[in-house]
């Protein structure tokens, strides 16, 4: 049975108590220090939790008690999802770097004005998937190694022309079936907080792009040409377009195609790369769009959520 431990303030008390109320109603435990409890006690109540809830206000950003439940979560390996009253994720992230960096790249859930009871679904679908069983990989792809830093949660909720394909492709080894499989990546920067894509554009070296579709494909095919690469079995391409904010054109950059090089999809523990097949393409590129290939997914997940991760970006959750 999974147990959660919720971290806040006096201040914030009634909300903690709310969802608490409603975790317990789904069948978790609420993992809680003994009355009069040392920090020893408190210690103990997230140690054996497997889930962290952080109720973070304005009034508790900077809270020593609640540095110190973070910084055993953290060191625990524990997931956290944070709760957010009166903030935003951008906010949060601002205000409270070094809770930002010990939780990592956690997604938050931002209570809106229509109040708490309009999101406690998406706190317990938080809750539900931080604490499921990981399924196996899909055919051809890759499992994630063991994070340094705690869970990431899938759930997001804030308040609140041409297009020119580049595919994934090239770099690849042949497997022993005879299907083409992605070469191992390891990117070199550490993933920024996790935001919805439907509220928050991609922050890149040639300016902020909007992601305005995503979704899964067995195939793509490249730019003006009838060159196309499909899919094995279970395995989907992940494309995502992605506007201009201001609805200039795109120019493409060598520090952009670095970057991009970099980034990747992840889907509840498996990571779809990009990898260069166009490489003139990037010399220059005058529409105001792009639309982008990362393989591979499961086809599990048509429906669901996955988090596209970009140097210097926060990271954004995208429906499938």
């Amino acid at each position: 049975m999974p147990t959660v431990f919720i971290s806040h303030t006096e201040d914030d008390a009634p909300v903690a108590r709310q969802i608490a109320d409603a975790i317990q109603a789904h069948g978790s435990v609420v993992s809680r220090p003994m009355a009069g409890a040392s920090d020893n006690g408190t210690q103990a109540a997230i140690e054996r939790s497997d889930v962290v809830v952080l109720v973070i206000s304005p009034s508790s950003l900077g809270s020593e008690q609640m540095t110190d439940e973070i910084a055993v979560g953290a060191g625990g390996g524990k997931s956290f999802l944070p709760v957010l009253v009166s903030l935003t994720h951008a906010e949060f992230a601002h205000r409270a770097p070094e809770w930002q960096a010990a939780i990592g790249a956690a997604s938050s859930v931002a209570i809106p004005a229509a109040g708490l009871e309009s999101v406690l679904p998406r706190i317990l679908e938080g809750v539900a998937a931080l604490t499921a069983p990981q399924p196996g990989p899909a055919s051809g792809i890759r499992t994630l190694g063991p994070r340094s830093f705690a869970g990431i949660a899938l759930v997001v909720v804030l308040v609140g022309a041409g297009t020119a394909l580049l595919v994934s492709g090239g770099a690849d080894e042949a497997s022993s079936d005879g299907n083409a499989r992605t070469d191992f990546v390891t990117t070199t920067f550490a993933p920024g907080p996790v935001a919805d894509a439907a509220t928050t554009p991609l922050t890149t070296s040639i300016g902020d792009l909007q992601i305005t579709e995503a979704h899964l494909t067995s195939k793509v095919c490249g730019t003006n040409t009838d060159e196309c690469e499909t899919a094995s079995g279970s395995d989907r391409f992940v494309l995502v377009t992605l506007a201009e904010v201001t609805g200039k054109d795109v120019t493409v950059t060598e520090d952009f195609r670095r970057d991009l090089s970099d980034s990747y999809v992840e889907f509840e523990g498996h990571r779809a790369t990009y990898t260069d097949a166009t490489q003139d393409f990037f010399l220059s590129v005058p529409r105001n769009s792009l639309r982008i290939a990362y393989k591979f997914v499961p086809a599990s997940a048509t429906g669901g959520d996955v988090r596209l991760a970009w140097p210097e970006s926060p990271t954004l959750q995208l429906h499938v």
